[in-house]
């Protein structure tokens, strides 16, 4: 926790990105998995 104290503002912006960036990661493969899957059934 040492390493907050020295940016703040910069550690949340980075951990904001970096949650941001995973969480669209997951939303284009779960879209991308439901799109197959009703291709599939089409």
């Amino acid at each position: 926790m040492n390493s907050w104290t020295i940016d703040s503002s910069q550690s949340t912006l980075t951990n904001l990105y970096s949650t941001t960036l995973v969480f669209t990661k997951i939303a284009i493969t779960a879209y991308s998995h439901c799109v197959a899957e009703i291709q599939i059934m089409d």
